[in-house]
């Protein structure tokens, strides 16, 4: 997964994770700001599922961006290695 991740373009990959975690902060705390506008009732049902998933692609988010610096740092590094 990592070598399929690092040919994926460096700005492309920041990009995803930045998506990824603005969706997942949206996702995961909507229930909050949204329950004074809805219903109780139709709430209890979406508010399982919304903060189940938001947490879990904000998860996802936070794991790429992640991987993202430690691929970054390693590239430099190699890059470093190689021009001396």
């Amino acid at each position: 997964m990592i070598k399929f991740w690092s040919q994926i373009h460096q700005d492309t990959r920041k990009w995803i994770a930045r998506v990824l975690i603005l969706l997942g902060i949206f996702i995961a705390y909507s229930p909050y700001w949204i329950d004074e506008v809805v219903e109780k009732a139709a709430l209890d049902k979406f508010l399982d599922v919304s903060l189940f998933f938001g947490w879990w692609i904000l998860g996802l988010g936070l794991v790429i961006y992640f991987l993202n610096m430690w691929l970054d740092i390693k590239l430099e590094k190699q890059e470093t290695d190689e021009s001396h």
